[in-house]
């Protein structure tokens, strides 16, 4: 047998335990290791940690990232698993509680024997659970002889009602098949099989809680007081069926872990001669190698059935184990029997030369697959980026360029992706649809910014709100045009852009609509499987995946609501929320801002002749749409106390700012914005005087809004 893997030997040194005291009770690290194997992953570090599958809270057959550790030299362990919750300790301790077989003359450092450890099986089972697998089940199963179970294990499996019997076989009150496990007279495990699906345990078979590890082979009495020819299958049921039609001249074990997970103690089948007859599928191939060269170092003489020689053909997954073969092809004893012999009789297995044979076939498999990678990656990037451009500047500048309008006055340019910057219920949702509005109908958006006049329509995915409240949006923003809008409603469906079916579903939903400008909302949900919205590489693959789509569905304009942190910032300090590159990347910032008292303003800034000072925003709530005010959030701020300054002005004519500020306590940092909105609107006039400028009150005031005079508030 070789003793190198990949030309390197295989150590099997045994590490010297660190000295503890001797009232910390522990196991030898070797015993620990042999104990916890079925959850171990990978090699241990150079300071003795171990990764491994929390024997707690995972299951090595289903999980797929491990999340715990342990040192056997230690004798401690640790879990971080967010389902199970922080758990670890003591080695010692989890052994009790797992039931596990560990020698039990070493449970303190240094008094282990070195010698005559007993095998590893699962814990005995409780008499009350003994007494319904033996008993109850087996007696409700045969008194149910018309029923699912009953024809399952009759007609599907080919089992006679001696053989239910004899096996206990039996039905538990939620219906599914019951197998007891005897390892040495001893039940010490209950495999279930689930006759119907079951939404809240996807598994077909499973083992008894704290009963299914380690594995264990089935049943273990046939082996004694024989030499008959032992055929191992995957599962119990092929093994029961195969014990009942070879009974004298063959016998049949199962491991209950299926081709996954091998038994820990196969020493009953040593020096035997041993037939593999696993599921003729990838898993049961890999398995049957796996325990083939197991058993090999035990002595046995191993062979494996070929199934394409019986007529269970690659591939066929309605015939594919040992009872199909018996029930759908008519497999008997006597033929298993003369395949035994003609495996006898072939060339002695090279299990060197079968292993290299198999290294060069992954090999040259995952060659051929990384080749393959290569070509696709050669042929996706020819189709989005060909070659680079061979003019010079010069030549570029003289060649004619059309000129293109805005999509918005002002706030978007053709080709341009505006990401819509807004706080926490600023209404960026109505924003979107006023957007949604103006370039459907082709009227100005927010009564002032003159439209594109798109040839084809508009296209909203909306990953926020349900589909009645979208409609219910839509429907009292009283679109004109409702008919070049068309809207998908994504919430909970799981749909992603980074899924490249979806992503062309997405491209061609565009295309078939004749989608021009495309509304995404908002940036957060639609960059679902991506990854963290606060990752700069996560967010520049999405935002590189909306350019693709841009491209392919030759949209002129995309609109990415994006919203910010709950916290007030100053005007030019509002960023959106996550990775910074959002804000690097927009063509066109607008940004979307409340003040205490729930007023809106709307400002923008981006390439190309974006840009649009602030702005409050009026609101009409029974048509939901929007229209620019005459304030800014200063004017805003300061236009409760122009009442005051008015006041205040007329009875001290030429007072100057300073002079205003110090007089009208409780409001300094409005009045400036209240003097300069009551100079806007032609209340009061301004006369330099030296260093000073006075204010008085306008003799001859153009019209102006009512004014009330109030003083400052405590809101």
């Amino acid at each position: 047998m070789p003793t190198t893997v990949n030309g390197q030997p295989v150590s099997r040194t045994r590490l010297k335990p660190r000295a503890r005291p001797k009232t910390q009770r522990k196991y030898p690290p070797d015993a620990v290791r042999a104990a916890f194997g079925r959850w171990a992953v990978g090699a241990e570090t150079s300071d003795g940690e171990q990764r491994m599958f929390c024997p707690l809270c995972e299951d090595p057959a289903t999980s797929t990232s491990p999340s715990a550790s342990m040192n056997a030299e230690k004798g401690e362990w640790n879990c971080l698993s967010s389902g199970g919750g922080d758990h670890g300790g003591s080695i010692y301790d989890l052994v009790r509680e797992l039931g596990l077989q560990v020698d039990a003359q070493a449970r303190r450092e240094g008094k282990s024997k070195p010698s005559g450890a007993r095998p590893k099986v699962p814990p005995k089972l409780g008499e009350e659970l003994l007494e319904k697998v033996m008993v109850d089940w087996p007696a409700m199963l045969a008194a149910d002889r018309e029923g699912e179970v009953w024809r399952f294990l009759t007609e599907a499996r080919g089992l006679d009602p001696q053989t239910i019997a004899d096996r206990s076989l039996g039905m538990d009150g939620a219906g599914n098949l019951t197998i007891p496990i005897r390892h040495v007279q001893t039940v010490r495990n209950i495999r279930y099989r689930a006759m119907r699906p079951n939404p809240r345990n996807p598994k077909r078979y499973w083992s008894a809680d704290g009963h299914g590890s380690p594995a264990v082979l089935y049943p273990t009495a046939e082996l004694v007081g024989n030499t008959l020819p032992v055929l191992l299958t995957e599962s119990e049921l092929d093994a029961i069926l195969a014990n009942q039609i070879g009974a004298g001249r063959f016998v049949a074990v199962s491991g209950t872990g299926g081709a996954g997970v091998d038994p820990a103690d196969l020493s009953s089948l040593a020096g035997r001669e041993v037939f593999i007859g696993y599921d003729n599928d990838d898993a049961g191939e890999k398995g049957g190698h796996r325990i083939a060269e197991k058993l090999r170092k035990l002595g046995a003489q191993v062979y494996t059935i070929d199934w394409l020689r019986l007529g269970l053909l690659a591939g066929d997954k309605t015939k594919k184990d040992f009872t199909d073969w018996v029930m759908k092809l008519g497999g008997t004893a006597d033929v298993l029997l003369k395949e035994m012999e003609r495996l006898r009789s072939e060339e002695a297995y090279d299990a060197v030369a079968e292993f290299e044979a198999d290294v060069e076939e992954v090999v040259r498999r995952k060659e051929i697959n990384r080749e393959a990678e290569r070509r696709l990656a050669a042929k996706t990037a020819a189709g989005s980026f060909s070659e680079f451009v061979k003019v010079s500047l010069r030549e570029a500048l003289e060649r004619p360029r059309e000129v293109k309008p805005a999509l918005i006055e002002s706030l978007q340019m053709q080709g341009h992706k505006a990401f819509l910057t807004a706080q926490f219920k600023a209404g960026k949702t109505t924003l979107a649809g006023n957007v949604v509005r103006s370039m459907a109908d082709g009227e100005p958006f927010l009564n002032r910014f003159e439209v594109f006049d798109l040839r084809g329509n508009v296209g909203v995915f909306d990953y926020e709100l349900t589909e009645d409240d979208a409609l219910d949006l839509y429907g009292s923003l009283g679109l004109r045009r409702a008919e070049r809008v068309f809207m998908q409603s994504l919430r909970g469906t799981g749909f992603t852009l980074a899924n490249e079916h979806h992503r062309d579903l997405a491209v061609n939903w565009l295309i078939e609509h004749d989608v021009q400008y495309w509304v995404v909302d908002p940036f957060g949900r639609a960059l679902r499987g991506f990854g963290s919205e606060n990752d700069n590489d996560d967010v520049r693959v999405f935002l590189d995946t909306l350019d693709r789509i841009v491209t392919e569905a030759s949209l002129l304009g995309v609109l990415m609501p994006v919203h910010t942190g709950r916290a007030q910032h100053e005007i030019g300090a509002e960023h959106g929320r996550g990775a910074t590159v959002v804000d690097d990347d927009a063509d066109a910032r607008w940004i979307l801002t409340k003040d205490t008292t729930g007023r809106r303003f709307f400002r923008a800034e981006g390439r190309n002749g974006v840009g649009l000072d602030e702005v409050s925003l009026e609101f009409d709530p029974s048509t939901s749409q929007l229209w620019t005010g005459d304030l800014s959030r200063a004017e805003s701020a300061g236009e409760r106390f122009v009442g005051l300054v008015l006041n205040h002005i007329e009875h001290n004519p030429g007072v100057s700012l300073r002079e205003l500020k110090k007089d009208i306590e409780g409001a300094d940092k409005n009045i400036a914005a209240a003097v300069k909105l009551a100079i806007r609107r032609g209340f009061v006039r301004m006369e330099q005087d030296g260093q000073a400028h006075r204010h008085y009150i306008e003799t001859d005031p153009r019209p102006k809004l009512r004014v009330t005079v109030e003083g400052p508030s405590d809101e």
